[in-house]
């Protein structure tokens, strides 16, 4: 049984491009914008920032926002190191320490998804944007979300972990 799918899924394996996606600079909601500002930043002339020069302060009001994954294996999996409380507070299951196959046998088809989404970011190695409603088949609604995949490694040529910044709204406010 599926339990997570976004609105208007078709063949996630053969999109071109990922349900809901926008481009980066198109996000709309305020801690959106300065976390794609921070990550402008912190990469200076780089295509990405490297994960150290991420610390908790310079996240500030994001920290709540935000989900930390981890690369593995060049991409053929990803760990969630670190989810911040807004994202903890709505998901079914806690997800740090998971890899995106372990999310997939408490949550099937969850992890499948997550997969997709972080291999796009990892592979265009440049920010990824989604935005619209994401279905729970263990809710009675979807949650309306707008999220900011950003890649960060060491050097430019591998990416070695993704931060995620997401706001969810209900349906009604999303706008």
């Amino acid at each position: 049984m599926l339990l997570y799918a976004v609105e208007n899924e078709t063949s996630l394996a053969a999109a071109a491009s990922l349900p809901g996606e926008i481009p980066a600079d198109g996000v709309q909601h305020a801690l959106l914008r300065k976390g794609l500002a921070l990550w402008h930043e912190l990469r200076g002339p780089r295509l990405f920032p490297s994960r150290t020069q991420l610390s908790p302060r310079a996240l500030g009001p994001l920290l709540r926002h935000t989900v930390l994954v981890k690369v593995v294996d060049g991409g053929s999996d990803f760990q969630v190191r670190i989810t911040g409380d807004a994202i903890a507070a709505v998901q079914d299951v806690p997800l740090q320490g998971l890899t995106t196959a372990g999310i997939d046998q408490k949550l099937p088809g969850y992890g499948a998804l997550l997969r997709r989404f972080y291999g796009r970011a990892c592979a265009g190695r440049k920010p990824l944007a989604l935005r619209g409603m994401l279905q729970r088949a263990t809710a009675s609604r979807g949650l309306y979300r707008e999220l900011l995949l950003l890649p960060l490694g060491e050097c430019d040529e591998a990416v070695d972990h993704l931060v995620t910044f997401v706001v969810y709204l209900p349906p009604q406010l999303a706008s």
